[in-house]
């Protein structure tokens, strides 16, 4: 009688303890769907190269060259980050729209990228890494929606090879 009165007791206690698991994993994809619904794009650039960014422009335009929205308009020095609120979300105009990025180096001449392919709002993450590896410059770009900031519906997870004296670049395969 003893035996079954304690066996009813640990198999009382795992179904509790099992049931509080699972109410805290049913908590924090709550909160993970909560937190994706309400994230506020951000910016992040980081400069991890030898050489100083003197400008920097991020904006967003249609394939026919039209303007949507500018997101950053400054410069990054080397070895420098920064992490931005680019603030709403942008607006989809019912076009499909790139993002474009002006840069120029201290003592080079400004390059135009033009990357990613938006075409609904978007009010992700978008990261862009300047860096160096064996004498060449290169740049990371990544636009990603919710938590775990998922490109697939920007088509923007990139290396680009950056040629200063050709005034070009080109994507790493």
């Amino acid at each position: 009688m003893e035996n079954k009165s304690n066996n009813e007791r640990r198999m009382n206690k795992r179904i509790m303890i099992g049931a509080v698991v699972a109410g805290l994993i049913i908590i924090a994809l709550i909160a993970l769907v909560v937190a994706d619904s309400l994230a506020i794009g951000g910016l992040y650039l980081e400069n991890k190269t030898d050489k100083n960014i003197t400008s920097l422009i991020i904006y967003f335009q249609d394939y026919e060259d039209n303007f949507i929205d500018n997101i950053y308009e400054g410069n990054l020095n080397a070895g420098e980050t920064q992490k931005l609120n680019y603030g709403s979300a942008i607006k989809y105009a019912g076009e499909t729209y790139e993002c474009c990025v002006r840069v120029q180096f201290e003592g080079e001449d400004e390059l135009l990228i033009n990357d990613g392919m938006f075409d609904a709002d978007f009010n992700g993450n978008i990261r862009l890494k300047f860096f160096q590896k064996n004498g060449d410059y290169y740049l990371h770009t990544k636009a990603g929606l919710g938590v775990f900031e998922s490109s697939q519906k920007t088509d923007m997870d990139t290396d680009i090879i950056l040629y200063f004296d050709e005034s070009d670049w080109d994507y790493v395969l």
